[in-house]
């Protein structure tokens, strides 16, 4: 998605995780790497590694100073990580409905913030059509990326 908004040519170097491709970034085996700000945070705070920008359309309040992809001049670039709850189709009423107050309540509450917030981990709790227009939006921003860069499932 970078490299067709900046209109440069990468290589996509697939890895099994965030652990290998960050060795190789740091052993210099690679140049650049997209990874959630989390992943990184330690060895960027620890000198390994430089932020050159965060993907977010947000700075991070852990890396103030490191401008956003959109700031750096490509204003619709946006790529962020993001979690949710999934759970069975048929998941009556009353359990959904409990399943999504206790997360609701475990997002919102300080235990859970104090130990993401400083990852730079940034929160927004989306239920029900809220979180079903954000998922469309994401498989419609990454499907076209992936058709647009010719990739394709390894066969076996």
């Amino acid at each position: 998605m970078f490299k067709a908004a900046a209109g440069i040519d990468l290589q996509h170097v697939p890895y099994k995780g965030s652990a290998p491709a960050l060795t190789d970034l740091i052993a210099g085996q690679t140049q650049i790497m997209f990874d959630p700000l989390q992943s990184v945070l330690s060895n960027v705070q620890g000198g390994r590694l430089r932020a050159i920008a965060i993907s977010s359309k947000l700075r991070s309040s852990v890396l103030p100073n490191v401008p956003t992809v959109a700031e750096s001049g490509y204003n619709d670039f946006e790529t962020t990580a993001w979690w949710g709850v999934f759970a069975p189709a048929n998941l009556s009423a009353d359990t959904a409905g409990s399943l999504i107050a206790a997360s609701e309540q475990i997002v919102r509450s300080d235990a859970f913030r104090s130990r993401l917030e400083p990852l730079g981990v940034i929160f927004a709790a989306l239920t029900g059509g809220a979180l079903a227009d954000f998922q469309r939006g994401e498989l419609t921003k990454w499907g076209k990326a992936v058709r647009d860069s010719g990739a394709a499932t390894d066969q076996f």
